[in-house]
């Protein structure tokens, strides 16, 4: 564990941007590398939500995830490739013409320095969670919910994928 550790931060010093498909960036944030945009796998996956569409009479809606990157565009190296959430939402909202789309990417966006994704993990934090939520009951027309409606414990010392995946072993744990 020791060398894999040395040798992903010696990447740093040699002048790359991260190691294991995982951006050093700033403030701690260990970021994944853009997904690549597969429009033949992405089509077919469209293909079946239409098709399973076809004949239920109930209200459908499709909330896609942004990535890390692309919100938190601010914390990414000067040099890193480019994250194509806007194309592949565009293609996903024009495609699933059945479906509500429940875009998240605006109020993530506003909120992006309240710790809406883990600093080591891709994942959202429950302060992501929540915003999706609310984004998705107002999309619905229900009323949003407060975070005074739940009871919110923390824990600390979590490393996420992020974090096993780059070997930035140094990078401190989220809460």
């Amino acid at each position: 564990n020791f060398f894999v550790c040395v040798a992903s931060y010696s990447e740093l010093l040699f002048g790359q941007n991260g190691t294991g498909g995982v951006y050093k960036a700033s403030d701690d944030y260990l970021i994944n590398v853009p997904a690549d945009l597969d429009s033949r796998n992405l089509n077919n996956n469209l293909k079946k939500l239409n098709d399973f569409s076809k004949g239920l009479d109930i209200e459908k809606y499709v909330l896609i995830v942004p990535e890390t990157g692309y919100i938190m565009n601010d914390k990414l190296p000067k040099n890193h490739s480019k994250y194509r959430d806007d194309e592949a939402f565009a293609t996903i909202k024009e495609t699933l013409s059945d479906y509500k789309f429940v875009d998240v990417r605006e109020v993530f966006s506003k909120n992006k320095d309240n710790g809406i994704y883990y600093k080591t993990d891709h994942h959202w934090t429950m302060n992501g969670v929540f915003l999706a939520m609310n984004e998705f009951l107002k999309t619905a027309g229900k009323p949003s919910v407060q975070k005074s409606d739940f009871n919110i414990t923390s824990h600390e010392g979590f490393c996420g994928t992020t974090h096993s995946t780059s070997a930035f072993w140094l990078t401190p744990p989220d809460t």
